[in-house]
């Protein structure tokens, strides 16, 4: 009787150990999963940043005539950039904002809007995203101030 006894208790203590071993293992593979969906999010916040810059941009030029700044001898581009803060004034990220003029002249007439979604510090973002717009700024056409390309240049 004392041999079934023991024999049944070692064999509780290893079934033990076997369902320890694998709820470890689950629980380390769980890790990788929670850190993924983390970054996962952190990457959809970084788009919609970068999405957020562009349609400033635009707001900018259809609204204020003196946006963007005129360009000095030899200047081709003019950039900006806007910090994000969540609903209790906490640093989150945000955007910087290049807008092209090397194409805005005859035959090409398009400005080339391009946007990075920050999130995080700007030295050392948690993820970065980069969207390129082109508007066509030739008057009297059908699509005038239009997008009429979109480029997802993913994350620098």
């Amino acid at each position: 009787m004392r041999k079934v006894r023991a024999f049944l208790l070692i064999m509780v203590l290893l079934l033990g150990l076997l369902l320890v071993t694998m709820g470890l293992g689950l629980l380390g593979s769980r890790v990788n999963q929670y850190r993924s969906t983390t970054q996962a999010v952190l990457a959809a916040e970084a788009r919609q940043l970068a999405r957020a810059g562009l349609e400033d941009a635009r707001t900018k030029l259809n609204r204020d005539i003196r946006f963007p700044p005129t360009a000095g001898a030899g200047q081709t581009s003019f950039s900006y950039s806007e910090d994000y803060r969540d609903c209790n004034n906490n640093p989150r990220g945000g955007y910087q904002v290049e807008l092209d003029y090397r194409y805005t002249a005859p035959p090409h007439s398009v400005l080339a809007i391009s946007s990075t979604g920050l999130v995080g510090p700007r030295a050392n973002p948690s993820a970065s995203h980069t969207y390129r717009i082109y508007l066509d700024l030739l008057v009297g056409s059908p699509t005038y101030f239009q997008v009429i390309r979109w480029e997802d240049l993913g994350t620098p």
